[in-house]
């Protein structure tokens, strides 16, 4: 029971994320269906549609006017993505450094604030049911500018690097973290297809507006601030954009800046363009022939590839930091072999149980990012981890963006032809990262080998502070 209460006192911002995660992954594929359907119905009638693309009308008859249809589709996911992710990646480099300044709640809160308003925009949007998918970027710009997903990564990470003052239990705790994107994103994505097909595209975000103004309260009034600056700066100015930047140009012993330009260029924005592009594509892909999956299935299917991969961090990591004793490197390279192998499979699956295969192999596929993160994290400053975050938030902005408009735009070309080209050409794109996972392992073995010369430094310059 002691132990349980240590364990339960140490929950922190998990269950933010965990219900941030909850109610974007079940917004996404709501969604995604939603501008499937008004695509259709604006291209053709609702009773067409209603007709024709379910799972039980699935057929080579209509050939021509789905793939129409998949292809007007995945121009306006692409649409919305831009819509998104322009204002968020403006907002999380201008939180980011603020928060360095101010703390991380306020940076925590805004994100959610944004995504209630676009709960209630895509409410209004689900009961004008035939409404073109135009009115569904509204409420996607409103959610970037009040930072989205990318800043309240940024304001969640950073907090767990404030009270994790152990360097060498950052990345477990990070990575712990990281699964309630998993945990959380499976549950959202688990209750989706069953709240379409029994309640409706209203009943969604009505459960995610509510699941958001709880957590608002959670950490209005039960999470304690974690970073207090020792000195007050003006509200909002150039410096805070400044100083987001400064972290990577700033000179660091061991050529840790080039490693920090590195990781981030390829060790990090590469797996958040596959795991975001897999995003963009993965529902239109089963929603077309052969597979023809209905809201339900869909739900089951992305669960199951989200469980899969919250196992592989939840476990997998403990497991490899703690047992194995596994180096940063090593464990990433583990994870980017599972992703290959799983992209590859996904590229030339058939049926429904090939498919669940595939994502069934992704079991590592998660560990990446948060482990780069992590990696990224103990070689800067404490007072650094605002700032480092804050650009790791915008890249997962610009990736986003990048990866919606290459493989949104490879699925449109070869939708007809071969969907899952769009697979094969992630595969490849990860062999970037896992090279550079190589080169540190064997060349540097590990960054890990140059934080005592950043802890030193940290040390001296917070003796100066005191003096």
């Amino acid at each position: 029971m002691s132990r349980f209460l240590r364990i339960f006192r140490q929950v922190t911002v998990e269950p933010v994320l965990f219900v941030f995660m909850l109610c974007t992954f079940l917004k996404d594929p709501v969604n995604q269906q939603l501008i499937f359907r008004k695509t259709c119905i604006q291209l053709y009638n609702e009773s067409f549609c209603a007709d024709n693309f379910t799972r039980k009308a699935c057929g080579k008859s209509l050939s021509e006017q789905e793939n129409a249809i998949q292809k007007s589709s995945s121009e306006w996911i692409f649409y919305n993505s831009v819509a998104y992710s322009v204002p968020s990646i403006i907002s999380s480099l201008l939180l980011g450094s603020w928060s360095d300044k101010f703390g991380r709640k306020v940076a925590i809160l805004l994100p959610l604030i944004g995504l209630s308003i676009e709960a209630i925009s895509s409410i209004l949007n689900a009961h004008f049911y035939d409404a073109s998918p135009v009115y569904l970027l509204y409420g996607n710009i409103l959610s970037g500018i009040f930072g989205g997903f990318s800043t309240i990564l940024m304001a969640l990470f950073s907090y767990m690097a404030d009270i994790t003052k152990d360097k060498s239990n950052r990345t477990l705790r990070i990575g712990l973290l990281e699964s309630m994107t998993f945990v959380g994103g499976a549950t959202g994505e688990l209750i989706s297809g069953v709240l379409i097909e029994k309640l409706g595209f209203m009943a969604p975000f009505i459960t995610i507006l509510s699941l958001i103004t709880i957590i608002i309260f959670y950490i209005l009034f039960v999470l304690k601030e974690s970073y207090f600056p020792n000195q007050q700066s003006r509200f909002f100015s150039l410096d805070t954009f400044h100083g987001s930047l400064k972290v990577w140009i700033k000179h660091r012993p061991q050529n840790n800046r080039i490693h920090l330009l590195l990781l981030l260029a390829v060790g990090f924005f590469v797996p958040i363009l596959i795991f975001t592009g897999t995003d963009d594509v993965l529902i239109l892909f089963v929603l077309h022939r052969p597979f023809c999956f209905s809201s339900s299935m869909i739900g089951y299917f992305l669960a199951v590839f989200l469980v899969v991969k919250g196992v592989g961090v939840l476990i997998g990591m403990p497991v490899m930091t703690r047992i194995l004793k596994l180096s940063d490197t090593t464990i990433v390279c583990a994870g980017i072999i599972t992703n290959i192998a799983s992209t590859v499979f996904m590229a030339f699956t058939t049926n429904t149980w090939q498919a669940f295969l595939a994502i069934s192999s992704a079991i590592f596929s998660g560990i990446p990012v948060p482990a780069v993160r992590a990696i990224m994290s103990k070689l800067v400053g404490s007072d650094e981890q605002g700032s480092l975050f804050a650009v790791l938030a915008s890249a997962s902005s610009v990736g986003t963006l990048v990866a919606s408009s290459i493989f949104n735009n490879i699925y449109k070309v070869t939708v007809s032809t071969w969907p899952g080209l769009c697979f094969i050409v992630m595969s490849c794109l990860l062999l970037l990262p896992l090279s550079l996972m190589i080169y540190f392992r064997i060349c540097i073995k590990t960054p890990d080998d140059h934080l005592e010369v950043n802890d030193a430094d940290t040390l001296i310059d917070s003796e100066e502070n005191v003096a």
